[in-house]
């Protein structure tokens, strides 16, 4: 299994050669699976993946697109999480009608 990284960093020759070996990589597979000799049926999808994650490199880079990584903050970072904010919002008015009918 190809990392994202790794193929970002090869020339546009080298993933078209990539992707050749990998459909026949595929291919083999395919025809061990049909043959009922394939034990890591597993295997057929990762490599679909990484055809497609070269087909989607190659097409990002067709159209110009640039693509930054993109940091997911964990649970912990995300305290201004919608419920959060509208549990604050909540305490808030209750606060304010207390505050009302004294």
């Amino acid at each position: 299994m190809y990392k994202t990284e790794e193929l970002r960093k090869k020339s546009d020759q080298e993933l078209l050669k990539l992707v050749s070996e990998l459909k026949g990589k595929l291919l083999a597979l395919r025809f061990e699976n049909a043959t009922g000799q394939l034990n890591e049926t597993h295997l057929l999808k990762l490599t679909k993946k990484d055809i497609a994650k070269v087909f989607t490199i190659l097409n990002e880079r067709k159209h110009n697109i640039k693509i930054e990584d993109k940091k997911v903050p964990s649970k912990k970072e995300n305290t201004n999480s919608k419920k959060n904010v509208q549990d604050k919002n909540i305490k808030k008015t209750k606060i304010e009608e207390k505050g009302e009918t004294k």
